[in-house]
């Protein structure tokens, strides 16, 4: 099968994209020496693999997969016999902000698994050589649309994963401070830098509770644990140990939580350790 290249045409348009070429490579481009080209070049593989080093980077290709050649940069293939792939060439100056803006560069060049774009530019290398100019470019705009779809999900996902380990990190900060008495959702935001609706939002969304409500939850569940084990025979120094300055609220909200007053609770947790001492 031989090569398929179309040359866009020589305009002497003043547009921020010029692509130059577009070409259907199906020769073994395996090369012996690195190779340096003049522009850029966007190319996706149509079959077999390949190992591309690009200056000090080296990366596996595979079908699909689509992967960048820069100007003056030093690169070498290592093919399997069946390795095919287009490549459109392009220089410009808004080319070079789309690929800083999504993050594409000498390090970052592979970007694996882009079926739809491999199919459109595989069926437009028959498209009229009139309206060459305009197919070229558009192709290459679909495929960095393409990347950045991909980035945005990706950077979408990491931002969800980020939220989620911080949200575990505010949990962390109210277990190991739940008996300072100034705890509070607004406090917690402020030393987590988030608004505090949105902390409560988020909070409830991971632990199914607002934060508001698991500082009282540990509170008391504290409370309990200090008094069935004798911590404290007073109601007043339990609140304190607990974060609670005022103690009549505390009373309030232990009830609340438990159906007893923290006296009642007292009584009957002593009364339970009476009848298993007799037994």
């Amino acid at each position: 099968m031989e090569n398929v290249c179309r040359f866009v045409g020589v305009t002497h348009s003043s547009e921020p994209i010029q692509t130059i070429n577009f070409v259907y490579e199906t020769k073994n481009l395996t090369l012996g020496g690195a190779v340096t080209e003049s522009v850029c070049k966007a190319c996706i593989v149509t079959s077999g693999n390949a190992t591309i080093l690009l200056g000090t980077s080296s990366k596996k290709l595979k079908k699909n997969d689509i992967f960048f050649i820069f100007p003056a940069t030093p690169y070498t293939l290592s093919t399997s016999e069946n390795f095919t792939f287009i490549y459109i060439s392009f220089i410009g100056i808004r080319s070079g902000m789309i690929m800083e803006r999504l993050g594409i560069d000498k390090k970052n060049f592979v970007f694996p698994n882009y079926p739809e774009v491999r199919k459109l530019w595989e069926t437009s290398l028959t498209f009229k050589s009139e309206i060459l100019d305009i197919t070229s470019e558009a192709l290459l705009l679909y495929a960095f649309s393409e990347i950045g779809n991909k980035v945005l999900v990706r950077d979408s996902n990491e931002s969800e994963e980020n939220a989620e380990k911080n949200i575990l990190l505010v949990k962390k900060y109210v277990d190991e401070n739940f008996s300072d008495p100034s705890l509070s959702l607004e406090k917690t935001s402020k030393v987590f830098s988030y608004n505090k609706n949105y902390l409560s939002t988020a909070f409830k969304k991971s632990f199914k509770v607002g934060l508001k409500e698991y500082i009282n939850i540990i509170r008391i569940n504290n409370a309990c644990l200090l008094i069935e084990r004798n911590h404290s025979k007073t109601v007043g120094e339990i609140a304190s140990l607990c974060g609670y300055n005022d103690r009549m609220y505390f009373s309030k909200v232990f009830k609340e939580r438990t159906g007893f007053s923290p006296k009642h609770y007292m009584m009957k947790n002593e009364k339970n350790k009476n009848f298993s001492k007799k037994n």
